[in-house]
């Protein structure tokens, strides 16, 4: 049960991981393969290099939030059992994952205002 628990905390680490990455070492170059790739983000090396620095700061502070708060969650549900115990692992999962909309859609709109 503890593993399971454990596997809830790995989309909040690899938010945190990504976003430091992309937030201290952005892409050099826009490219097809690794970076914020959006109409927008592509449209300039201007707009790369802000999309990639701001999307990696939001990323990582989006990752440290869910990951505090999956942790709190996780040891409430360690006296789950069964059932609920994975209806609680899948909703926990589609929120981490669903909160990417989040920082897409606020990345592409500080975009629209800045460029």
């Amino acid at each position: 049960m503890i593993l399971i628990l454990i596997v809830s905390e790995i989309i909040p680490l690899m938010y945190v991981i990504l976003g430091y990455i992309f937030w201290h070492h952005p892409p050099k170059n826009i490219n097809g393969s690794a970076g914020w790739r959006t109409k927008q983000s592509m449209k300039s090396q201007e707009t790369w290099d802000y999309a990639n620095t701001y999307g990696g700061k939001g990323l990582y502070v989006m990752g440290l939030i869910q990951l505090g708060v999956t942790l709190v969650l996780d040891f409430f549900a360690l006296r789950l059992k069964g059932d609920i115990l994975g209806l609680y692992l899948i909703v926990l999962v589609i929120v981490q994952a669903s909160l990417m909309v989040v920082i897409y859609k606020q990345i592409e709109n500080e975009l629209k205002v800045k460029f």
